[in-house]
This record gives structure tokens, sequence and C-alpha cells, in this order.
């Protein structure tokens, strides 16, 4: 029986240590080649949101710029607040049996189970100033607008993350009038609002190969070797009035109004996901 098994069990170990699910730190992609393919990932999805939130609150604008007042011109001195998570989880698990039924009453069953979690978190925090979409001389939209934004993907966290649509709500919340009141002296008639988009993807894979000698069966039931990668990307904007510190009078830094909000939302996020745990 040992000369038959051995081969089989260094196999298996040949190949989880191939597989290095959840015994090295896990990579955002296999298939990068390089350290710099990363970076160029999360440089392109941040470009990506710019670009995404930058052509929305222009569309808004400028919907609205023309009319009295401009019911929409506060979001001018916004800014937004993005934090983007990637958290890729990696498990394997190797569970060998062996059932002996000699001839008899006598049988003997052994097993035996090794496992490995791997877990890898990385958060960027980035900052958009709406200002920077204006004209400095004229503090006036350019009557060109801005390019059409490229998504690298029609899945997951580089597709479309329907920021227009939570910026014209927002834009038609604040200028409906007596929908909403307006405490403030300046700011705009809200608060913050945020949105939050999360895409979670689990592959899943395991094999069970059996053999049954005389009296030997390797392996009779349950899985033999598992192997589970799991990633999860999590990107949460904030936007809200930004405070003025630039002699030209270019906001720069977010109030504190929005640093409570963002960080209200990600407490509560992590609570949410703590509550989901299996117990």
């Amino acid at each position: 029986m040992s000369t038959r098994v051995a081969p089989i069990f260094a196999l298996t170990l040949l190949a989880i240590s191939l597989s290095a699910c959840g015994w090295v730190t896990p990579a955002f992609d296999p298939l990068a080649q390089t350290p710099y393919d990363t970076g160029i990932f999360v440089n392109r999805i941040a470009n990506q949101v710019k670009c995404e939130l930058g052509k929305a609150v222009y569309d808004v604008i400028m919907e609205y710029q023309e009319k009295n007042a401009n019911p929409v011109g506060w979001l001018a001195t916004w800014g937004a607040k993005a934090t983007l998570k990637i958290i890729v989880e990696e498990k394997s698990n190797l569970s060998p049996s062996v059932l002996v039924t000699p001839p008899g009453t006598f049988s003997l069953n052994a097993n035996g189970s090794l496992s490995a979690d791997a877990t890898r978190t990385e958060t960027v925090t980035f900052y958009f100033v709406f200002a920077d979409l204006f004209d400095p001389k004229t503090h006036r939209l350019p009557a060109q607008e801005p390019k059409v934004c490229q998504h690298y993907s029609d899945v997951l966290i580089e597709s479309d993350l329907k920021l227009k649509e939570w910026v014209e709500t927002v834009g038609l919340l604040a200028s409906t009038p007596k929908t909403v009141s307006d405490p403030f002296k300046s700011g705009g008639p809200l608060d913050t609002t945020s949105h939050e988009v999360q895409f979670v993807v689990t592959l899943t894979g395991g094999v069970t190969p059996a053999w049954k000698l005389v009296s030997v069966t390797v392996n009779p039931s349950g899985s033999f070797l598992g192997a589970t990668r799991a990633r999860t990307d999590d990107l949460l904007i904030t936007m809200g009035p930004m405070t003025s510190i630039a002699p030209s009078g270019r906001p720069l830094v977010s109030t504190q109004a929005i640093d409570a909000a963002h960080l209200g939302a990600q407490i509560q996020g992590i609570t949410t996901a703590i509550q989901s745990l299996p117990r």
C-alpha cells in the first residue's frame, strides 16, 4: 500500500506548493507579471473614478448653469474623498483519508487535515476637487465637454460605477424647491452624500481522486484537495464641501463633515462584515 499511496501524496503536496493558495502573500492579479502591474491597476481605477465623477459634476452643473442663480452652483465648492479597498483571500485544504478493510470484522479508517489561509488588504484614499473643472479666470465651466470615460472591463471595479446617476440624483434633490431645507449659509443645501460600490468574486475548486484496492480504499469520501480565492473590490466616495485655504480661494481641504461621514461609512462597512462572519 505504501509504495502506491506515497507518490499520490507527493504529487498532492507539489500541487499545493505550485498553487500557493494560502501559503504565500496573494497577488491581486494572478496573471500579473511584475509588481509594476499592480500599480498600473490601482492608478487606472483612480483615473477612472476621477473621470466619471468629473464628468458627472460637469454635466449636472452645465444643465443648471444658465438657470437663475444656478441652484447647483454650490457643487463648485465641493469635493470628494474616495477610498479604494482591495481584499484578496486565498485558502487551501488537504484532507486525505484511507480505509483499510482486511478480511474479517476489523477495519481501520485514518484521515488527516491541513489548511492554509492568507489575506491581503490594501487601501488607498485620494481626493478630488471640483473647482479644478472650472476656468480659473471666468470661474465657469469650459464649453468643451470632458472626454468620454474609458471602462477597462464590463464587470468588477473597472466597469461603469454609476457615478453620474448618483450626482444627478443629488443635484435634483437639492435644486427642487421645497424638497429639502437650506440651513447652511454656504456649502449648499446638503451636508454630505456617499456612494459605495462593492464587488465580490469567489473562485472555488476541488479534486478527490480515489483508489480502491483489495482491502484498501483511498479517499472514500469527502474532499481531498480544495482551494478558494476570493477578491473584494470596495469603492467608497463621499462628497461634501471643501475648506478654502489657498490665496486664490481654491478649496483644498475637506471639512470635518465629509471626513466624519466618510469614516462613519467605513466603520459601518467593517461592522457589517464582522456580523456576516460565520459563528
